[in-house]
């Protein structure tokens, strides 16, 4: 493979295949890997990270008039709840900033309000 870039860039990939086989994650160019790159420019291996494919754990505590939630934002997933108002009974929506979120105090006051955690 000749990567004979103009000024000798590096591209960022998610994953590069050599005679067969997955590389390793890093730099790879015509020093690294001469058997099988040539040129001035090189691959930067950077596998894309994975989202926990298992459930979220919503958490909940309940003290006096409120109702405390937890959710795990870091395994990419989207808190989403229903519409207050009832208006679209079977529309669910994402709760404002729930992907920096970790934790949410509801009033109890509130009637008919429900809570999931989606997959994007």
């Amino acid at each position: 493979m000749n990567l004979n870039f103009a000024n000798g860039e590096t591209n960022t990939i998610a994953a590069l295949v050599l005679n067969g086989a997955n590389v390793a994650a890093g730099l790879h160019n015509a020093v690294t890997d001469p058997a099988y790159i040539t040129g001035s420019g090189a691959l930067l291996v950077v596998p894309l990270p994975t989202i926990n494919p298992n459930p979220g754990y919503l958490q909940f505590a309940a003290s006096g008039g409120t109702v405390s939630l937890a959710w795990p934002t870091n395994a990419g997933w989207i808190l989403l709840t229903n519409s207050v108002a009832l208006t679209a009974t079977n529309a669910w929506f994402p709760y404002p900033g729930s992907t920096s979120l970790t934790n949410l105090t509801i009033s109890t006051s509130e009637k008919n309000v429900f809570f999931k955690l989606q997959k994007p």
